[in-house]
């Protein structure tokens, strides 16, 4: 499955065109659903739909998203750096960790 996620970041073409491509990848390599997601974050869970699906969203709730998965918003929008964190979690989850 890592393979596959990681392929699928090196296809995404521009970072802001493919924000909601980009949160799903993420919630899907930390092996939550929608609604666990949603609860970690602390949005409700329509506002991280809407997110995944492409929908604007303010700049408020994009960081909330990517500190609610540990990261920085440049992070989110930074292909390498998003790999790189996906490959972390997958490799935490396969060690046990978190």
């Amino acid at each position: 499955m890592l393979a596959d996620v990681l392929k699928e970041l090196k296809l995404l073409p521009q970072p802001e065109k493919n924000l909601g491509s980009r949160l799903r990848l993420l919630r899907q390599a930390s092996g939550l659903n929608l609604h666990a997601a949603a609860q970690k974050i602390g949005l409700h869970y329509t506002s991280l739909q809407a997110a995944e699906a492409g929908n604007d969203i303010r700049w408020s709730t994009l960081v909330k998203i990517a500190e609610g998965y540990g990261l920085r918003v440049m992070e989110i929008l930074d292909n390498g750096k998003l790999a790189a964190h996906i490959g972390r979690v997958f490799m935490d989850r396969e060690n046990g960790i978190g």
